[in-house]
């Protein structure tokens, strides 16, 4: 007799929680955190090239948000970026530092 949905469920939980924590990066420690934003998904995305060049990472998905400021839509794209112990240099600069930069 196969496996019934629940169990099915249950067991590809417990494969992905496995898979999740033997990934190095979930063993990582985060040692800085910040949220990137621009009203231009191109500048946005220059100031990512930016952070991954220096050893930062994406974490998490872009988000998008689009208010109507009379009557005309204002959107805005912010993605955070993470600094994790493994892959932070020796010359990494702080977050402060490297968003004053990208403003």
């Amino acid at each position: 007799m196969g496996l019934g949905a629940t169990d099915f469920a249950e067991k590809s939980l417990e494969k992905t929680a496995k898979a999740f924590c033997a990934s190095p990066k979930s063993l990582m420690k985060i040692l800085d955190y910040i949220v990137l934003g621009s009203n231009s998904d191109n500048q946005l995305g220059g100031q990512i090239a930016a952070y991954l060049a220096k050893g930062w990472q994406p974490f998490g998905s872009l988000q998008v948000v689009c208010p109507v400021l009379d009557e005309v839509p204002a959107p805005a794209f912010y993605q955070a970026v993470v600094l994790y112990a493994s892959t932070a240099a020796a010359d990494a600069p702080e977050a402060s530092n490297l968003n004053k930069s990208n403003s």
